[in-house]
């Protein structure tokens, strides 16, 4: 089943084309990566899933509703709010939803359970590193348990260390909820290694945005020693001739 469909889909700001007759379907459960160069339209695929925007014409269907739909944003520590303590950024999507104190708890727990919070969660988002804020912030999309995570560039910006860390946490919550994981990246190793599907879209407007709709099947689980398979290496030289590289 579909969680996500999108059917001849064009979207426009003013004079500027982004999407040009895009169609694809999401299944329920499956982690997708989304590839492409700055413009092609990635980030306003998100908005449209998450139905911040509209297209100009075509369709997009989710099988959601809004509030079950997570997006995290590329520029996450905008979205942090410096006077709130990490309990109240992390709780927020709770209070606004009127949880009370104890079911707010629960929840709490219930993702510390699955994914293991690991954060003062008493100190303010100034008091805690970059790896730690992108953290608290995918914590905080996790914590209504959303059954479509839309995550825009999450490891930007990290050393090893934490983007081998978040990417683990993604997983578990992944396996799970059983949700469905849509993931915009630049980092093809990331993508390939990630996910069991990738989109590549174009720039070229006048051409129909999708260029490349491929379903993975390379072994699980995979780690950095897959990369030195030709199996992987034929997978990545496809994904880089699509994006324009020889």
């Amino acid at each position: 089943m579909n969680a996500v469909e999108f059917i001849s889909v064009n979207k426009s700001f003013n004079t500027l084309k982004v999407l040009n007759s895009l169609s694809f379907s999401i299944q329920e459960g499956e982690i997708v990566a989304f590839l492409g160069a700055n413009g092609s339209g990635k980030s306003t695929i998100f908005n449209l899933i998450n139905g911040v925007i509209k297209p100009n014409s075509g369709e997009v269907k989710t099988k959601y509703q809004k509030e079950e739909i997570a997006f995290l944003q590329q520029n996450y520590r905008d979205t942090l709010l410096p006077w709130k303590s990490n309990y109240q950024n992390l709780t927020l999507p709770l209070t606004i939803q009127g949880l009370n104190k104890v079911d707010i708890q629960s929840a709490i727990e219930e993702l510390n359970d699955a994914i293991d919070l690991n954060l003062d969660l008493k100190a303010y988002p100034y008091q805690l590193s970059g790896g730690q804020q992108q953290k608290l912030a995918i914590f905080r999309s996790l914590i209504t348990k959303p059954k479509i995570l839309c995550l825009d560039e999450p490891f930007s910006a990290l050393d090893f260390k934490i983007r081998k860390e978040i990417s683990e946490m993604i997983l578990k919550y992944w396996e799970k909820e059983k949700a469905t994981v849509c993931l915009i990246t630049h980092d093809i190793d990331e993508a390939l290694l990630l996910t069991n599907r990738i989109f590549v879209l174009s720039n070229a407007k006048e051409k129909n945005s999708l260029v490349l709709d491929k379903c993975l099947s390379l072994p699980q689980p995979r780690n950095t020693l897959l990369m030195a398979t030709s199996e992987y290496n034929l997978a990545k030289k496809e994904v880089l001739n699509c994006l324009g590289y020889e």
